[in-house]
């Protein structure tokens, strides 16, 4: 998922912290090849990645316009790619 976002996106670097939950994504509802289920992420890795997801959530539909709490058959207000500023942008390719 975090390959599709340009890095232009400020919240790029925040998605890519939890990019370690891809894994789990389906993990749980379909057996592995050899049986068995996958083992859980660390409770504590866990925690923290829901602690670093509960602001972006915030931040994410502050941009989009979207309201949590709304009935969920509203739409987000719009769909503008969120950009960081030219010097972030560089400031970001220099991190990397």
């Amino acid at each position: 998922m975090i390959r599709a976002l340009p890095d232009a996106n400020t919240f790029k670097a925040s998605v890519h912290a939890l990019s370690w939950l891809e894994a789990y994504a389906t993990a749980f509802r379909y057996p592995r090849t050899k049986g068995g289920v996958t083992a859980s992420p660390p409770a504590e890795k866990l925690k923290s990645a829901l602690s670093a997801a509960t602001p972006l959530l915030g931040q994410l539909a502050l941009h989009y316009g979207v309201e949590l709490d709304a009935k969920a058959d509203q739409p987000a207000l719009h769909a503008r790619a969120p950009r960081a500023a030219v010097g972030a942008a560089a400031a970001i390719d220099k991190a990397k």
